[in-house]
């Protein structure tokens, strides 16, 4: 089955999922607990890479920053 957003993988597990909110130039990340500093550096890193060098993360080749802003929502509220 595929996940309905970006994978947050720590340790082998799944700890939470992300999209990038091209409007704010920002990665929504929820997460299931808490964030750990780990899981901050690597979305830092994550967003300035696709803000710099690709300037979108599309989860699959029909997605758009239009389509994605019930995801951006629901992560909001996790």
């Amino acid at each position: 089955m595929d996940l309905p957003s970006h994978a947050i993988a720590q340790g082998g597990r799944l700890v939470g999922l992300w999209e990038y909110d091209t409007e704010k130039d920002h990665i929504v990340a929820g997460v299931f607990g808490k964030k750990t500093p780990a899981i901050e550096k690597a979305m830092a890193a994550m967003e300035a890479f696709v803000r710099d060098q690709l300037g979108d993360a599309r989860q699959f080749s029909l997605d758009s920053p239009e389509s994605r802003k019930d995801r951006l929502a629901a992560l909001r509220k996790i």
